[in-house]
């Protein structure tokens, strides 16, 4: 959708003839919320940037679905890790220029993850492989790491936090 059409689209579900202050997107994707007559883009959608009407986009999910199929599957962690999430990992990390990527099956999962690992690997950096009798003095010896959360924050990042 081009930028002027947008704006016209967003300027009618602002008007006041409109019978209600939330209106679908002509992509039928994302949505548009008007309070007090001031436009805003609602975010929580996912498609704030109507993507998911791009011919592109479309072209490339009809060409995996044609491929692979499609339907109400669910994330890796309900129905299993497939090929298809081992590609979207290996094309992550060549765009990113790292060595590998690692895709979480949500958000809150991420967070918890990766706080509590840079808390702990920062903690353990360094410390050599210990003898069965030798871990608990490793384990006073390590540094101490103290995690600054706003209380604002999300429980995934408070969450990680705490382990």
């Amino acid at each position: 959708m081009h930028v002027d059409e947008h704006k016209a689209w967003m300027q009618a579900a602002a008007s006041p003839d409109s019978c209600t202050n939330v209106a679908l997107h002509p992509s039928c994707r994302s949505v548009a919320v008007s309070a007090e007559l001031v436009p805003l883009l609602l975010f929580s959608t996912n498609d704030y940037l109507g993507l998911s009407a791009h011919p592109a986009v479309k072209a490339a999910a009809a060409e995996a679905a044609a491929q692979v199929g499609c339907g109400p599957r669910s994330s890796a962690l309900v129905a299993g890790f497939t090929s298809e999430h081992r590609q979207l990992e290996l094309e992550l990390s060549v765009l990113k220029g790292t060595q590998d990527a690692l895709l979480f099956p949500t958000g809150y999962a991420a967070n918890v993850a990766v706080v509590a690992v840079l808390a702990s690997v920062s903690s353990a950096r360094g410390a050599p492989a210990a003898e069965p009798g030798q871990q608990q003095q490793q384990q006073q010896q390590q540094q101490q790491v103290v995690v600054l959360s706003d209380e604002l924050n999300h429980a995934s990042i408070i969450d990680g936090a705490r382990l």
